[in-house]
């Protein structure tokens, strides 16, 4: 998050310039009841055979409300070929 938003799409999340992991900045969201909040990226192949997606997380009073609330991260992949492939990393 040291570019602030660039280069993301966000729907709810913004970027702190106080709580930086590997950097000097993270992004922050607080969750709404009933509300999906996502911060997506498209990363392009370049001339690399893989790429690792790394996260640290914080919470503060975090509940859910009911057994469809989620809190994770999805990624989707798509492959070459077009086909693709979506994951859930359960974080709660």
């Amino acid at each position: 998050a040291d570019d602030g938003l660039a280069y993301w799409v966000s729907s709810g999340f913004e970027a702190d310039g106080e709580n930086g992991a590997s950097g000097t900045a993270s992004f922050k969201a607080e969750g709404v009841a009933g509300m999906a909040l996502s911060l997506a990226q498209t990363v392009y192949p370049a001339n690399r055979p893989c790429y690792t997606i790394s996260a640290q997380i914080a919470s503060e009073d975090l509940e859910k409300l009911s057994d469809d609330s989620q809190v994770g991260i999805e990624v989707a992949i798509e492959y070459e070929d077009g086909t693709t492939e979506t994951r859930f990393i359960d974080l709660y």
